[in-house]
């Protein structure tokens, strides 16, 4: 068994300046009148300091996730409207309220559905001041099943490394063999999954499902901290559950640097049915889980947190993101096919 991340085995509160806002499109209360005097920040070229947040797919109709930050500097306090052209099928908007001058930083709410992929040139408009920034759209991903984690005979799966430094090569290949073993230490039957890195080299892993809940077994030491391989099994998944739900595998005795300590995994579902963008690509129906690697120093002491990574599962799919810091960055899908 091959030490790895994870185990397929690689692996605001915004701040107001000057300026607070009373009303808005959120609320349904539009203001009296535009009788707010200012200028946009970076105006009259590409706007300065916004953030656009949510994930754009095509046909994905737009909600309270999708919005676009951007800053405004007030010289004559009072109601305003603010708002984007209407481009590939979306627009950006906010209405509301200012009390006082200086710089302050408006929420436009996204509206409509993309038409088409690509790249796209916003305006926002307020007033005779405008300033551009781009929205990128990108094709929706489609899946008929409802598994999390497909097993079924010959489907695959291509992961590339989010390591920035990584090269396009550092891949690897997860196959389901639909061939099972059944563990005498665990008494249980699992799927074989075959993984082959670029390098040719290959490892397997193996999983098992119950219903809403998904398996492995593996190194229960998922980033090598312990001095020997700890195997065991523990629920990497459960796609029955609201975020925010947590759950641990068991906890096993064990040695780090010599020293014995006591290690567990920790899981969280930190979101539930929602879009995720991976390589250039929207996949729906997204559950995302956070794995924390946690550590016992002695039998009084509790367990605290160490590092952790998050896996990132689309329904009918499968893994399509493993996020880690550094040094183990984790990948993510590139291609798949699922039979």
């Amino acid at each position: 068994m091959k030490k790895s991340l994870p185990f397929l085995t690689l692996l605001a509160a915004f701040v107001w300046v000057g300026c607070s806002k009373e009303l808005s499109l959120e609320s349904g209360a539009p203001p009296a009148g535009n009788n707010a005097v200012g200028t946009l920040v970076g105006a009259p070229g590409a706007c300065a300091n916004i953030t656009l947040a949510g994930v754009y797919g095509q046909a994905i109709a737009s909600d309270t996730s999708d919005y676009l930050l951007v800053d405004l500097d007030f010289t004559t306090a009072g109601d305003f409207i603010i708002s984007t052209d209407t481009v590939n099928g979306m627009f950006f908007a906010d209405t509301g309220s200012v009390a006082n001058t200086g710089i302050a930083q408006l929420k436009l709410q996204a509206f409509g559905s993309p038409l088409n992929p690509g790249v796209f040139n916003y305006t926002v408009k307020f007033k005779g001041s405008s300033c551009t920034f781009s929205l990128e759209v990108f094709p929706v991903v489609t899946s008929t099943g409802n598994d999390y984690f497909p097993t079924s005979l010959n489907s695959w799966w291509n992961y590339i490394s989010n390591d920035p430094a990584a090269a396009p090569s550092d891949t690897v290949r997860s196959i389901a063999t639909g061939t099972t073993i059944t563990l005498a230490a665990t008494g249980r039957q699992y799927d074989i999954f075959q993984n082959v890195y670029h390098t040719a080299v290959t490892d397997t892993s193996l999983y098992r499902k119950a219903p809403g809940e998904y398996f492995a077994y593996d190194d229960i030491d998922q980033f090598g901290l312990a001095d020997t391989v700890i195997a065991g099994e523990w629920i990497f998944l459960k796609d029955n559950v609201a975020a925010g739900t947590s759950w641990f595998s068991p906890e096993v005795n064990t040695t780090a640097a010599s020293v014995p300590v006591k290690m567990r995994l920790k899981m969280d579902i930190t979101q539930r049915n929602v879009d995720a963008a991976v390589d250039n690509k929207v996949y729906r129906n997204v559950i995302k889980v956070r794995t924390t690697q946690q550590v016992q120093a002695t039998a009084v002491a509790p367990f605290v947190d160490v590092v952790s990574f998050e896996s990132w599962y689309a329904r009918g799919i499968g893994l399509i993101q493993v996020a880690a810091p550094s040094p183990f960055f984790g990948y993510r899908l590139q291609a798949f096919v699922v039979n």
